[in-house]
């Protein structure tokens, strides 16, 4: 695959990944009367993005589809079981399955975006670290 096919990849990837982001943040939070199967449908949806842009950054770096699948799984486990531990570690006092369950909503919502969170994350990360 040439650069200019893979620039042009993580520029769709951002893309639709900031849109899918935005419509579930809407749907969320503006909308009373949420259909139980369509939020389902579209966390399933921000997952599956998460796990393709995983997939496409592990792709660039090791250009073994195998490898990338594998890493792409655990990426996604990471990020939900990682950032999920911080903040009820660092909530440890108000910590409760409400917060939890908030948490890991607001991380699906978030997971389209991850090739754009991730600075911000490896910034945390050298923090915390």
């Amino acid at each position: 695959m040439s650069e200019q096919k893979l620039y042009e990849m993580k520029n769709k990837l951002i893309g639709f990944g900031i849109f899918l982001s935005a419509v579930s943040f809407l749907y969320e939070y503006l909308i009373d009367d949420k259909n139980g199967i369509l939020t389902a449908f579209i966390m399933l949806i921000d997952i599956a993005w998460l796990a393709l842009n995983a997939f496409y950054l592990s792709f660039i770096v090791y250009k073994n589809v195998r490898k990338s699948v594998a890493n792409a799984i655990l990426g996604s486990l990471l990020y939900f079981s990682g950032i999920s531990g911080l903040i009820m570690t660092a909530m440890e006092k108000h910590a409760s399955q409400q917060l939890f369950l908030t948490v890991m909503e607001t991380l699906i919502y978030l997971g389209p975006m991850i090739i754009l969170l991730l600075p911000l994350l490896y910034i945390l990360g050298e923090i915390l670290g």
